[in-house]
């Protein structure tokens, strides 16, 4: 704790960052098992830097990389520097099913994973990608309406705003999918089973009161709309 005392004799300097590890400090004081996922990227270095700093003695706190086999080799070096500078072990997760193997059997991912997920059920309702607004309906496609609605940008926010959550987001990405027809099915099934499922896995057996998980408002689409400041 000695680098937070520095911190708070800094004050009011450093005063958003101080109010930060308190806040961290007073989350982790109400609970004794918490589990924080690591990808070696430098978000997730923060959270690792920050709850080294705060963390009290009654909590238990266990780093978990989830390991999807596509990783590079100076992410899983960087990962072992990271278990030197702080005296601690990462944990390493194996998915249940391969990546590769998620593509063969469910599609390839595209752009992101909200990309992925729409197209994806479009393309289960046999959706023609040069339909117009007019026209496509969801009697036509069948119980796709959510997707719809996000390829023809049909969100609609109460100041008249463009929705973060439509396919504007990416840039000419709908005139790109009409003159470039898809013909290679799209899922966003490789998050779900090298990630999510892994990480369920792993919540299971090590049961924490407390999961941690680092995002950024600027990677967009529905992380933008659940980060809070």
């Amino acid at each position: 704790m000695t680098d937070m005392n520095a911190l708070l004799d800094s004050a009011p300097q450093n005063l958003h960052i101080v109010e930060t590890l308190l806040k961290a400090r007073l989350v982790l004081d109400k609970h004794r098992k918490c589990a924080v996922s690591i990808s070696g990227g430098s978000d997730s270095d923060i959270v690792m830097d920050l709850l080294e700093l705060v963390k009290p003695d009654l909590c238990e706190v266990v780093y978990v990389f989830f390991d999807t086999g596509l990783e590079y080799a100076a992410t899983k070096r960087h990962l072992g520097k990271l278990e030197q500078k702080y005296g601690l072990t990462i944990e390493h997760r194996k998915p249940r099913k391969m990546v590769p193997a998620v593509c063969r059997e469910y599609g390839i991912p595209f752009i992101s994973k909200d990309v992925s997920e729409m197209l994806n059920r479009l393309q289960k309702h046999g959706f023609d990608w040069s339909d117009s607004p007019e026209s496509a309906t969801a009697e036509k496609y069948g119980r796709c309406k959510s997707a719809l609605d996000w390829y023809f940008c049909r969100h609609v926010l109460s100041s008249n705003s463009k929705s973060m959550f439509d396919i504007s987001q990416y840039k000419l990405l709908r005139e790109f999918i009409m003159t470039n027809s898809p013909d290679f099915a799209i899922s966003d099934k490789c998050c779900y089973y090298a990630k999510k499922q892994t990480a369920m896995d792993f919540n299971r057996e090590y049961y924490p009161d407390l999961i941690v998980n680092g995002m950024r408002r600027a990677e967009g689409g529905r992380r933008a709309g659940s980060v809070q400041t």
